[in-house]
């Protein structure tokens, strides 16, 4: 994954005023608090990823209008949680970069984690370069810069849709931001944007 689409900024604040108007209290607490699902749910990021046959996605693959990503899981669990992923709940991890789905552009990064796991799997996903794809680098201080202004930005959930990098992103609109600084990790945040082997 080379770049993102170019859709990287916009305005102070764009989307997440049309998220802050919307936001409801009774709503939220039907997600437990988890404002990041919450968020989701309203950006309509929860969708089931789009499940095709071995030579659809082989053609899709080859035709250079998707970026490929890999997502590894370990554990007893490691082939349930694949299945999940795929036709189960949303579910967004917790990370280093905040919440989202954790995947990676490239083999390396599964590699350098989990060489020598008898129970890794790894399932492959496309996005479509079309997608809204940020870089987190770029969005870094836009999003930092917003987290302290809140409280002071009109937003009457300022501090929800700011307390992290996952949240604000998908409040954002931004369907995956990719981490430049690391072994390719991207942050997909819209897993209706997936399509994925059935």
């Amino acid at each position: 994954m080379a770049k993102g689409n170019g859709n990287t900024r916009g305005p102070q604040l764009n989307g997440i005023r049309a998220i802050d108007a919307k936001f409801d209290d009774d709503a939220l607490s039907s997600f437990n608090g988890d404002v990041a699902s919450y968020v989701a749910s309203m950006q309509k990021f929860d969708k089931a990823p789009t499940l095709i046959s071995e030579n659809e996605f082989e053609r899709m693959l080859q035709s250079g209008d998707f970026y490929s990503i890999q997502r590894d899981i370990v554990g007893d669990n490691s082939r349930d949680l694949s299945e999940q992923l795929k036709r189960g709940d949303y579910r967004l991890g917790d990370g280093n970069f905040g919440r989202a789905i954790y995947f990676a552009d490239n083999a390396e990064y599964g590699n350098k984690l989990f060489r020598g796991r008898n129970d890794r799997i790894t399932t492959q996903a496309l996005i479509s370069k079309k997608a809204r794809i940020g870089v987190y680098e770029e969005l870094r201080e836009e999003y930092r810069s917003e987290h302290w202004m809140r409280g002071s930005n009109g937003l009457k959930h300022s501090f929800e849709l700011t307390d992290s990098f996952g949240t604000w992103a998908m409040a954002k609109g931004y369907d995956a931001v990719r981490v430049r600084d690391s072994l390719g990790i991207v942050l997909v945040y819209n897993r209706g944007k997936l399509i994925m082997r059935k």
